[in-house]
């Protein structure tokens, strides 16, 4: 008879019966945690990069990250933002430096950029990082080499964009509309209109320019003036639109891009003794208090709103993505539309926005991780969770 290992006498026979127990035993364990229903997804904390496309002090920017990390904190998401400044190819080289870290991110978020985007997407695929990409459209110029998510790059996860031409051109005509119902300001003329859109290498800019250029040719009564790039800035479209009014003095309307853009234009109307509303209608796009205000005073007539919250919808999808449930598109593409905001319907986003009830927003209300089902994304879905988390 044999004495077992652990007894202190060796033999080579009861060495291997040893030898196959923990064998055996090891075996058991890897059944065991194969099928423990502890997912790695719960074990590891979900990174994500935000890759963000201007600096800190951007007020469209800023909103939208500040969204981002609210629901990052509520889905215990490491959210981790770099900012690119303003430069595409900052962006690339930011990019590159993520990828080269140890501990690398297991999602990449950013922006189309011509000039950039692609090489951001040869290296994350190298590096087996998803991306997805936000906020902007394909350029149907680049599409044939950039091709669609999951079909040139199979680590570009997802991609999230509003309709901006739909937006563009919303905005324009009800801008045109307003103009008309308002005898003191068409007298039944042709609407004079002038645009200040983003820069010229931004897809989103673009794509409202064209928008706006659709109105303007199934509308004969619209004449677009001119057209103007004010590159997101204040600054610069306060500038624009001083020398704008003197050369085009019957201008009735103006329609902008951009938060900051549509309040140098504000300023500068008030500063000629012009009552924007009345005088010269104005409409833009909103995100901060300042432009919530500016639309409940009447200042902004017609405004597209919503696409701010784009950055926690991020977190939201790549949270469920992340935990088993894909993108609820064949071609892996959320497309949503803007929210048209007035004076009639400020008031959801008064209490969204300047009382910062987004703050309280529970985002797992918002995920199909918990409750089983799609939740639309709009004021009214992000206002009713943010009564649930200050219930909890």
């Amino acid at each position: 008879m044999n004495v077992p290992c652990y007894e202190g006498t060796w033999s080579f026979r009861s060495c291997c019966e040893c030898i196959r127990s923990y064998s055996l035993l090891a075996l058991l364990l890897t059944i065991l945690f194969a099928h423990s229903p502890v997912s790695s997804a719960e074990e590891e904390k979900l990174r994500i990069t935000f890759i963000n496309p201007s600096e800190k002090g951007s007020t469209y920017w800023d909103a939208y990250t500040d969204y981002m990390r609210v629901a990052a904190d509520a889905l215990n998401v490491e959210l981790t933002v770099v900012y690119a400044k303003d430069n595409r190819l900052q962006s690339a080289h930011l990019a590159e430096s993520i990828l080269k870290q140890e501990v690398v991110p297991h999602y990449l978020i950013y922006i189309y950029q011509r000039g950039a985007t692609q090489r951001i997407l040869q290296m994350a695929e190298a590096k087996k990082v998803h991306s997805l990409i936000v906020n902007t459209n394909i350029p149907e110029s680049e599409v044939d080499s950039v091709g669609r998510p999951r079909e040139k790059f199979k680590y570009w996860a997802g991609h999230i964009h509003p309709h901006n031409v739909h937006a563009g051109k919303q905005l324009a005509e009800q801008l045109t509309l307003m103009a008309h119902s308002q005898k003191h300001i068409s007298q039944g003329k042709p609407i004079h209109l002038l645009a200040l859109s983003g820069s010229r290498d931004s897809s989103a800019g673009l794509d409202y320019n064209l928008g706006l250029k659709q109105a303007v040719e199934n509308d004969k009564q619209l004449v677009l003036q001119q057209l103007v790039f004010a590159d997101w800035s204040l600054t610069k479209a306060s500038y624009q639109i001083n020398g704008l009014l003197d050369r085009y003095p019957q201008t009735q309307v103006v329609w902008s891009i951009g938060e900051e853009i549509a309040l140098g234009i504000v300023n500068e109307l008030q500063k000629r003794q012009l009552q924007p509303g009345k005088d010269v209608l104005v409409g833009g796009t909103v995100s901060t208090p300042k432009g919530v205000e500016m639309v409940s005073a009447g200042y902004l007539v017609a405004n597209m709103g919503g696409d701010t919250w784009e950055g926690a919808l991020a977190m939201v999808t790549l949270y469920d993505m992340y935990h088993g449930h894909d993108i609820n598109a064949t071609d892996h593409t959320l497309r949503y539309t803007t929210q048209f905001v007035t004076q009639n319907n400020v008031k959801p986003y008064i209490a969204l926005i300047n009382e910062q009830k987004w703050k309280k927003i529970n985002y797992k209300k918002m995920t199909f991780t918990h409750m089983k089902k799609r939740i639309p994304f709009n004021v009214h879905t992000l206002l009713k969770a943010a009564e649930t988390g200050a219930e909890e």
